[in-house]
């Protein structure tokens, strides 16, 4: 997330009896950033970024996949719609950029950045091979354990984006159809997917249309 004030929302979260690391660059932001820990155990960076950002405002800018195979996950990515913003690469990260608290030694890992088209860089999700990771295997179907539990995409026809994905994209049944009522639409139909890592991808039905209303 980007905050106009990273300084004083810092020390607000601190005072309140928040877990917030010390400034450090950001993998997913690339930006002067802080680490904080929520009451669940995920970690959320809050990047300084002032411009196009109210004060008290907060803006959600992109999320970071731990992966265990960074090269299998990059190619799941590209084939369910994701853009490379930035090639899988060897970069040196520390602890501290994982985690608030981590060490400021650096390790080698395998970093890469993707983006929607249609969001253009506005949301970025950055892959992360770490070390540690590495060594985990993946985690069973039906949701991760931890940290994100799953990502929706938006699709203008399903029929028509399942029908291109390639064989390697594993897939979890047949397409759902969930109904949404009191809303203005009757409801969405849904296909999961599930990535080398085990998380949970969605193709959702919604065509542009409905966002014009």
């Amino acid at each position: 997330m980007t905050v106009a004030d990273l300084a004083g929302t810092a020390a607000i979260l601190r005072n309140a009896g928040g877990i917030v690391g010390d400034p450090i660059e950001g993998l997913i932001s690339g930006a002067k950033s802080v680490l904080v820990l929520d009451h669940d155990g995920a970690v959320i960076e809050l990047a300084d970024r002032s411009a196009g950002v109210g004060p008290g405002r907060a803006t959600f800018d992109g999320i970071r996949i731990a992966a265990i195979d960074a090269s299998a996950t990059a190619g799941f990515l590209t084939a369910i719609g994701f853009a490379e913003l930035q090639p899988l690469t060897r970069t040196k990260v520390s602890a501290e950029q994982l985690a608030p608290g981590g060490s400021t030694g650096l390790v080698d890992c395998m970093v890469a950045r993707f983006g929607l088209p249609e969001d253009g860089e506005q949301f970025s999700l950055t892959v992360v091979q770490h070390p540690d990771t590495a060594r985990h295997d993946p985690v069973p179907w039906g949701g991760n354990r931890q940290g994100l539990y799953r990502c929706a995409l938006r699709v203008e026809n399903l029929e028509k984006a399942l029908s291109l994905l390639p064989n390697s994209v594993e897939r979890q049944g047949e397409p759902v159809w969930c109904q949404l009522p009191g809303t203005k639409i009757d409801g969405l139909y849904i296909a999961f997917l599930r990535s080398p890592d085990g998380v949970v991808f969605e193709f959702v039905e919604r065509p542009m249309k409905h966002f014009n209303r």
